[in-house]
């Protein structure tokens, strides 16, 4: 395990690149997307992952093996494949966001579980000693 960070790189971009194939993922899944909007998000986040996920996978397989590559290019091109994923990772959160209706009411995570209390409950042992 010589670079943790380049396996979670290309970990993250073999994702990008099967949700971009296929059309599957939780990438797609939202409970919250604007009316009539639904297409476009699909389209968006597919577009994203077109374009993301082969830009991570080599940045991870870049930052992997930098440690073996010689060479002055490493470094220039390392900095320049972080900068444009993370400006690519920005402009989906962003696109995200921008399809996302934030006025709907969340649903609980778990309905028939019941809302969660605190650890311990202090004040029923002190008001069995009151009385």
């Amino acid at each position: 395990m010589d670079n943790l960070l380049g396996l979670f790189e290309l970990a993250l971009g073999g994702y990008l690149i099967y949700c971009a194939i296929t059309g599957k993922g939780q990438i797609y899944k939202s409970e919250n997307i604007k009316k009539g909007m639904e297409k476009k998000y699909a389209a968006s986040m597919r577009l994203f992952s077109a374009f993301l996920g082969p830009l991570m996978a080599a940045l991870g397989l870049l930052d992997y093996f930098s440690s073996r590559l010689e060479g002055a290019w490493v470094r220039p091109a390392l900095f320049a494949l972080w900068g444009v994923s993370l400006l690519g990772m920005a402009a989906l959160v962003t696109v995200a966001i921008r399809l996302t209706d934030r006025s709907k009411p969340q649903k609980p995570q778990n309905p028939e579980k019941p809302s969660s209390r605190a650890a311990f409950e202090f004040d029923d042992d002190d008001q069995k000693e009151n009385q």
